[in-house]
């Protein structure tokens, strides 16, 4: 069974939303009025049993993050650049990952919906695996 905070999130948001058109990646768009992106991020960050979250951006972003996203940068919750490729960019949010987190997470920054219940599930379940 997995100790306290000892879970790590990979949130990859790094794409550019090219399939999508416009002129702010899908990631960016609101959604009533709140940034896809911040929908991504809460259920992970307030979930008691995280102990990091990384998320994934285009590097110009991250020397740069938006006004919405600066200001919850800190020990919980930090930056990588993204890679290449998708798998690139899981990398390098791997790497930034604190050591201590014994389960990591993967998530798609475009699916904003995730649920509590849906994050214990799977948490209990690959600590289960452990």
């Amino acid at each position: 069974m997995p100790s306290p905070r000892d879970v790590g999130v990979v949130i990859v948001a790094a794409g550019r939303g090219v399939r999508l058109g416009g002129s702010l990646p899908k990631q960016y768009l609101p959604i009533a009025g709140v940034p896809m992106l911040l929908r991504a991020i809460r259920p992970f960050s307030s979930h008691p049993d995280v102990r990091q979250v990384v998320v994934v951006l285009l590097p110009d972003v991250v020397a740069a993050p938006p006004a919405w996203l600066a200001p919850h940068v800190g020990a919980g919750l930090c930056l990588a650049a993204g890679g290449a490729e998708r798998g690139d960019s899981v990398a390098n949010g791997l790497a930034a990952l604190d050591p201590e987190c014994g389960i990591v997470l993967v998530h798609d920054a475009a699916r904003p919906f995730v649920s509590r219940d849906l994050l214990d599930a799977v948490i209990a379940a690959v600590g289960n695996e452990s």
